[in-house]
């Protein structure tokens, strides 16, 4: 288990501490107070919840503004590999920057379970058991929360740094409809983090704010992708100008983001690099902080304050109304909605397993292959416009012995060979874009409720 728990880490010797924003309440409640109030000592106080894998403890800071009959955001924070909820705390002086705040947020730092080899890391894998369920613990834990404090479920978010940053990626595509932004600090990545990852996957859900943070000379989750320490190599890199998908680009592209990529000067040594025009108005940043480590920058110390760059974010994404909620952009809210990712398949029908996992694609989302007829039904027309769109040859075919010539018709930021088992193409990873491919892309996709 060793070298997949090291994906996470940012130097076994530091403290890569993470941030992950608790995934938002079941938004069974809306903006109106708490009554009664629901009371609660200002500070920090170490608590534990009830999960099916025992009790998992966390530490929860309340900040001075709180009432406990107005609703207030809340923030999860994630330590990093080998660190833990006191590091964290520490580390990233969140709960100190809550307190200064004029409204406040409550800061929760869960903390990680422990490996075979005696640390603390997060399952953002998902690895089966005995590897812990940290999503579930989550799920279990905002659970908690909601029924305490007076919280905003509607304002639940996730950021962290390294193996941490990773849990807040995690929890922004596992519990989307309780995560209103993350913010992953030296760890943004898109799933799956490895090349045939097969449970790290990002279901099309619903479109996800992201605000990413990383240092160009990182050496532990390199900037531009590759090998780090500990084992591993990273599929994607983080930012590539390049036509090239990277890791923002991936985010643009499940976000539905129809504006072109932009960078602008950020401060001394920073550039922002932005995406918008994104459904939902989810927008996809990243500040690049060029010679910058893996660290979480703070200010006074470095070019950008992590903390105030993302709140400020937060405070722009929320997530709708509990009764507005409308997954697959049909207009029907999802209540009264009984075909939620509108592929054609009722929600019964899924529920009954008719339909493949990880089969549901995001119709709201115009970069998706999924079904490019937009009928809502995946049909032989949707593969055949998948075909046309994306079945091209890196190379011409070659007599033996001659060197392959490069396909005039070939585009890199189309060949979808090497990005996954969320993506269509799931064949060999060759290079080439093969029969095999169409074949895993038809059995995993293309398909009938019956």
């Amino acid at each position: 288990m060793l070298l997949r728990i090291a994906l996470g880490v940012a130097a076994l010797g530091a403290v890569a501490a993470v941030f992950a924003i608790a995934p938002v309440e079941h938004q069974s409640t809306e903006a109106a107070g708490c009554f009664p109030s629901r009371t609660h000592s200002p500070g920090t106080s170490v608590q534990s919840t009830a999960t099916g894998e025992g009790n998992r403890g966390y530490r929860l800071h309340v900040p001075p503004s709180y009432t406990g009959g107005q609703r207030v955001p809340v923030v999860l924070a994630f330590h990093g590999l080998a660190a833990n909820a006191v590091e964290l705390e520490y580390y990233s002086g969140l709960s100190l920057y809550a307190d200064q705040l004029s409204g406040g947020f409550i800061a929760v730092y869960p903390e990680g379970m422990t490996s075979d080899k005696g640390f603390q890391y997060w399952n953002i894998l998902r690895d089966p058991p005995p590897a812990p369920d940290d999503v579930a613990f989550i799920g279990a834990l905002l659970d908690e929360l909601g029924s305490e404090l007076c919280i905003d479920d509607r304002r639940i978010f996730a950021t962290g740094v390294s193996n941490g940053a990773m849990m807040a990626v995690r929890l922004g595509c596992s519990l989307s409809s309780r995560i209103a932004a993350t913010g992953p600090v030296a760890g943004a990545y898109y799933p799956p983090v490895f090349a045939g990852e097969v449970n790290d996957t990002c279901p099309d859900t619903r479109a996800m704010p992201l605000i990413a943070i990383h240092g160009t000379a990182d050496q532990s989750i390199p900037f531009n992708g590759g090998i780090v320490v500990g084992g591993g190599n990273y599929r994607l890199p983080i930012d590539n100008a390049g036509p090239e998908d990277d890791v923002m680009q991936a985010w643009a592209a499940h976000n539905g983001c129809a504006g072109p990529r932009q960078e602008t000067p950020a401060g001394a040594s920073v550039r922002r690099i932005s995406y918008a025009e994104c459904t939902d108005g989810a927008a996809v940043e990243l500040y690049a902080i060029d010679g910058g480590p893996h660290t979480w920058p703070t200010a006074g110390v470095d070019p950008i304050d992590a903390n105030s760059l993302m709140w400020s974010f937060f405070q722009a994404h929320s997530l709708p109304p509990s009764g507005d909620v409308d997954t697959d952009g049909d207009t029907v809210p999802d209540a009264q909605d009984s075909d939620n990712d509108n592929d054609g398949c009722t929600d019964a029908q899924e529920a009954g397993l008719n339909e493949r996992q990880g089969g549901r694609r995001n119709a709201k989302n115009p970069h998706d292959y999924f079904n490019p007829s937009h009928d809502g039904k995946n049909r032989m027309d949707d593969v055949l416009l998948v075909l046309q769109q994306y079945f091209v040859d890196k190379y011409l075919p070659a007599p033996p012995g001659q060197p392959l010539v490069l396909n005039p018709a070939y585009r890199a930021d189309a060949d979808r060979t090497y990005l996954g088992p969320n993506d269509w193409n799931t064949g060999q990873g060759d290079g080439y874009q093969r029969l095999d491919d169409v074949r895993n892309m038809s059995e995993q996709y293309a398909h009938d409720c019956s």
